[in-house]
């Protein structure tokens, strides 16, 4: 069904195109603006409209035709969520996931005590690597999200773990930047001398966000050029 929808897509585009450029050489024709050619050209508009219309109309239906065909191969029964019985032999999974949820939240005490009142063999807990990694992140981000907004510490774990974020998408890959670009406004807001302290910080920090390639796996420069120069215009 799906090569199905794609033959039909393909052949409503080739449709539609060849009657567009059938009334691209009608309307060229027409610029020598002879009655006959208007009224020609006219006609051609008209006709590659309904066509267009035709076939929009036709691929909609198969659109809709294939979205019920995927409803009824693939049935969802919500059901099963209110069915206890889901979760037989899966207490320890469960588990894991409302601690890990408690983790990601940076609610360690009740971490603890959910654990504790399920009696729940955590094995991270013992090891308490991941434990530390979340306490650090819950940390960083209270320190940046209260007064004074402190920068600093958030800035040195991005650096010590550049090539880590950079290998784990785009968006992960802009984090420093990101936290550099607050820095450079928060001294901008302070006002006096610190907008001397911007402008030097500026030219110590952005110029290698400037200069390296942006590839589809790195977005820590190339088109940062352009952010750059944005916020030196605030100055």
């Amino acid at each position: 069904d799906c090569e199905k929808l794609a033959k039909h897509q393909t052949a409503a585009m080739n449709k539609t195109l060849g009657s567009v450029e059938a009334t691209i050489l009608a309307l060229e024709k027409a610029r020598s603006s002879h009655d006959d050619d208007l009224a020609a050209a006219q006609r051609q508009c008209k006709a590659a409209l309904d066509i267009a219309g035709e076939q929009l109309k036709e691929l909609s239906t198969n659109v809709a035709k294939y979205g019920k065909h995927v409803e009824r191969a693939f049935k969802l029964d919500l059901g099963v969520v209110a069915e206890s019985r889901a979760f037989d032999n899966k207490r320890a999974e469960l588990g894991q996931a409302i601690t890990q949820h408690f983790l990601q939240s940076g609610d360690f005490e009740l971490a603890r005590s959910f654990i504790r009142e399920e009696d729940l063999n955590n094995k991270e807990e013992e090891e308490g690597e991941d434990w530390a990694r979340f306490e650090a992140m819950a940390a960083l981000a209270g320190q940046i999200g209260t007064a004074p907004h402190e920068l600093g510490p958030a800035l040195a774990w991005a650096q010590e773990h550049s090539a880590a974020l950079a290998g784990l998408g785009q968006q992960q890959a802009g984090l420093e930047f990101a936290l550099h670009r607050l820095r450079f406004l928060q001294l901008i807001e302070e006002g006096g001398s610190n907008g001397e302290n911007a402008l030097e910080y500026a030219r110590d920090v952005f110029p290698r966000f400037s200069t390296t390639t942006t590839t589809s796996d790195d977005d820590s420069g190339g088109d940062r050029l352009a952010e750059v120069a944005q916020l030196m215009g605030v100055l």
